[in-house]
This record gives structure tokens, C-alpha cells and sequence, in this order.
């Protein structure tokens, strides 16, 4: 939470920006809404949907009993997204194309969203500062019956913070590495296909 959180209130000011450009614009030409000012209202309104499931998760990560979990399928996209931001304000960058991560299944017997999202985010983050001025690159991978996040660089970080979430992740997940690369098996049936 220590790194997840300062990039998800840089992210939150910027949707805030944006929308107050658009009050300045309102507040200078009523009809100037038609147009850029909506796209960016439109835009606003999706980034303020993760931003609040990803708060969301934060508090659970912080501990609060959320009961009911916030079950969301792109919650991995959005978590892993935050976690490269994260790398990015200590100079590091993580790559990775948003797509080729899966969605979650919100019906999946898995440990549930928030322990996955938060597991993988802090073997994300623990690689990513690893080796300074290396870039990460991530790689979401079907393999047989299990779905693979794949990164290029700082396997003894990304271990070492695996260890720490192995029960977190159910006793399900398995950490193989390979030089400096490294890849957490994760049971496919916990992602949509």
C-alpha cells in the first residue's frame, strides 16, 4: 500500500483536473460541453470507476472488511496498471500491454479478487525495484491449465515477495524462475477465457 497508494492519488488528481478544465469551460461557454469537454467528462467517469474499485481494494488492503468482495473482471488490468505507475515514481518502468492480461471471473473459486490483485501487485512492485534502471516487461501467458504473468527482470525480488503471498494466494500459485525472469503460475479457471 506504501507504493500503491501515492500513484493512485496522483491518478485521482489528474481525473480531477480534467474535470475542473471542463467546470472552466462550462463556467467560460455553456455549449462548449458539446464535443472535447463531454469526451472528457466521458473519459473522467470510466477512470473514476477503477479509481474507486482500486480505493476499494486498497482498504482491504489496509485491513477494513469490505464483507461483500468487489468482484470486478478487470480488476488485475487495473491493479497491475497502479503497480507500473507506482515503479514509474521511483524512475522504474514496467511494461506491459493491458490486453493481454486477463479478465478475472468474478465466479472463480479463486482467493478472491482482492487477495490476487494485491499479491501480484506487490510481486510487480518487488521486481520492478529490484535491478535499478532495468526495465520490467510483463507477459500474461496461457499455459495448459494455468495462466502465467511472465516479467523480464528482478526474479530474487519477485520471489522473495511471492513467498510472502504464496498462502494469500490460496497455496494455488507457483513461482518458477529463470535467470533474472521469472513467472507466477495462477490456475486458469480463475480467469474468464
Amino acid at each position: 500500500m506504501r507504493e500503491l497508494l501515492p500513484a493512485l492519488l496522483h491518478d485521482i488528481g489528474n481525473t480531477t483536473q480534467r474535470i475542473v478544465g471542463v467546470r472552466a469551460l462550462l463556467d467560460l461557454d455553456e455549449r462548449s460541453l458539446l464535443g472535447a469537454a463531454g469526451e472528457d467528462l466521458a473519459w473522467a467517469s470510466e477512470r473514476a470507476r477503477e479509481q474507486g474499485w482500486l480505493m476499494g481494494l486498497a482498504a482491504a488492503g489496509l485491513g477494513v472488511d469490505l464483507l461483500l468482495e468487489r468482484r470486478w473482471s478487470e480488476g488485475l488490468r487495473a491493479t497491475v496498471s497502479l503497480a507500473a505507475s507506482a515503479l514509474a515514481r521511483h524512475g522504474g518502468v514496467c511494461r506491459f500491454a493491458r490486453a493481454e492480461l486477463p479478465q478475472l471471473d468474478p465466479a472463480a473459486d479463486g482467493p478472491g479478487d482482492s487477495a490476487l490483485c494485491l499479491g501480484l501487485a506487490q510481486v510487480v512492485i518487488a521486481a520492478g525495484l529490484a535491478k535499478e534502471r532495468q526495465v520490467l516487461e510483463l507477459l500474461g501467458a496461457r499455459r495448459g491449465a494455468h495462466f502465467a504473468l511472465c516479467g523480464s527482470a528482478g526474479a530474487e525480488g519477485a520471489q522473495g515477495a511471492f513467498e510472502l503471498v504464496r498462502e494469500e494466494l490460496g497455496g494455488r500459485a507457483v513461482f518458477e524462475r529463470q535467470s533474472d525472469a521469472w513467472s507466477v503460475l495462477l490456475p486458469a479457471s480463475w480467469f474468464r477465457s
